[in-house]
């Protein structure tokens, strides 16, 4: 699901979840909160995964909270 604003994937015994909003530098909006947690209960679930990395697609990580979203 590409579109999604959290990514999942496990490659070997790394699970990566990806924060895919790069248009708003990754800031969390109203969904992100639910979907980061299923993400992880997904990786925490899967007895192949043993490290879980989160990052942020394109040029940011995380820019807080999205305040557009909020407005």
């Amino acid at each position: 699901m590409p579109d999604s604003p959290v990514l999942y994937e496990r490659d070997g015994r790394l699970a990566r979840i990806t924060l895919n909003r790069p248009e708003a530098l990754n800031a969390i909006d109203s969904a992100i909160p639910t979907l980061l947690q299923g993400a992880v209960e997904r990786a925490n679930d899967d007895p192949a995964a043993r490290v879980i990395v989160l990052s942020g697609r394109g040029k940011a990580f995380c820019a807080g909270y999205d305040l557009n979203a909020y407005a």
